[in-house]
């Protein structure tokens, strides 16, 4: 009996996604800037923005002229990088036609290309002269390889079976090292998007969601528990599942494509100050006072969250 199955959200965000309410982002929760969460910041900002800032730090923003966000939610972070440089020109990809009509009303003031659709099946003409790719907290939306079992990855005798042979491929291509567990999940659509965007040689990237191997920095030590499962874990929403992101199988991917790579997790440039109100909230664990409530799930999220920052050796002279 197979037991091995594709989950997928299309269907959800085709048809069924009508807000972003049942899982609010990071974005959103900085959105407002009267947010409990900007209050706990030490430079209380947009996502944006802060994103903005950060990725001056790695790569060469003066740089960059054509910029695609895959899945960019509401349009805040795209507005706020298209006001820091008028000059982006900027295309938006997205599946769903309720974000898209949320990102053509919030950058309407802006000469953006929409492009309703599924990134992993379009051709590679979307990418052309594009400079930096950002998918932000959506990889995780992607399909995933559920309850694969473990050996299949050494016995072919189901090359018939698309889903197992192509979860074969892609350890076999990149010698990602097996998981310990009978069955397990793999981040499918995840990695076939970094392979589309590292065959099409985007010089930059910025790739983020919810991992599944984040660990408590040393400032935070004693004050968050929290466990590394090591695998993707499950993710039950409203509609639908999703899963969290083996980021070590897309830093192997992007190396064998040559790019270098920039890990972290969001508390790298969204930096709370752990004293006072904060560690009170911490320390204090559950709380049914919406403020606290608020300010230690964010807090667990800046941790939860990793990102990557991949380039392409020697971009800076190509762009």
């Amino acid at each position: 009996m197979k037991r091995h199955f594709l989950s997928t959200t299309d269907d959800y965000h085709k048809h069924g996604l009508d807000s972003l309410g049942w899982e609010i982002t990071l974005s959103v929760m900085l959105e407002n800037p009267r947010s409990p969460c900007r209050s706990v910041l030490r430079k209380g900002d947009s996502f944006g923005n802060l994103l903005y800032d950060f990725l001056g730090q790695v790569i060469p923003l003066d740089r960059i002229r054509h910029i695609i966000e895959i899945g960019g939610g509401y349009g805040h972070l795209m507005r706020d990088f298209l006001r820091r440089d008028s000059k982006l020109e900027a295309t938006m990809i997205d599946l769903s036609p309720f974000l898209l009509a949320q990102q053509r009303e919030v950058l309407r003031d802006f000469d953006v290309r929409f492009v309703p659709g599924d990134f992993l099946e379009m051709g590679d003409s979307v990418l052309s002269n594009i400079d930096l790719a950002i998918l932000n907290e959506v990889i995780g939306d992607l399909p995933a390889a559920c309850q694969v079992p473990r050996n299949a990855l050494l016995d072919g005798s189901d090359a018939k079976d698309t889903l197992l042979s192509e979860v074969r491929r892609i350890y076999n291509s990149y010698g990602i090292a097996p998981p310990v567990a009978n069955r397990f999940t793999v981040n499918l659509g995840a990695i076939q998007a970094m392979e589309k965007l590292c065959t099409a040689k985007v010089p930059y990237l910025y790739v983020s969601e919810h991992s599944c191997e984040a660990r408590i920095p040393d400032e935070l030590t004693g004050l968050l528990e929290q466990t590394t499962a090591g695998d993707p874990e499950r993710i039950r929403l409203h509609g639908h599942d999703e899963y969290t992101i083996r980021f070590s199988d897309l830093e192997r991917v992007a190396s064998s494509f040559g790019y270098t790579s920039r890990r972290g997790q969001y508390i790298d440039f969204i930096r709370p100050v752990i004293e006072g109100e904060v560690a009170f909230v911490l320390c204090l664990g559950p709380s049914k006072i919406d403020r606290y409530e608020i300010i230690e799930q964010f807090i667990e999220d800046l941790v939860k969250y990793e990102y990557l920052i991949l380039s392409l050796p020697d971009t800076e002279n190509q762009t």
